[in-house]
């Protein structure tokens, strides 16, 4: 279930924090595309990453497209697989361009 996202105009795509999911997803925005969503973060599930909400991007030159900021509950609203509760966080999240999904590492709270 998305919950918030931010657009990437130059790249065609948006980033959708799932929160229930607990990842954080990329769409293409293409017209007539077929909507599959890509986990870039949190699968496997990333206890950094427990519950994430809403998402802006970073203000620095060079930070659009690229470094979006993401707060989480931690799980309240819907526990992850483990069961265990964590704290609300804002993270620093550091988006791949779209060639290198497969080698990303999220975030850091």
């Amino acid at each position: 279930m998305a919950d918030d996202f931010c657009l990437d105009e130059d790249a065609g795509v948006a980033y959708i924090t799932t929160h229930r999911e607990n990842t954080i997803d990329r769409v293409r925005l293409a017209p007539g595309g077929s909507g599959t969503r890509q986990i870039v973060a949190g699968d496997p599930f990333d206890d950094q990453l427990a519950g994430p909400s809403s998402a802006a991007w970073g203000r620095r030159p060079g930070d659009y497209g690229r470094i979006a900021y993401v707060t989480s509950d931690g799980g309240l609203v819907a526990p992850p697989p483990d069961g265990v509760v964590r704290h609300p966080k804002l993270l620093r999240a550091e988006l791949p361009p779209p060639a290198e999904i497969a080698d990303f590492a999220c975030c850091r709270g």
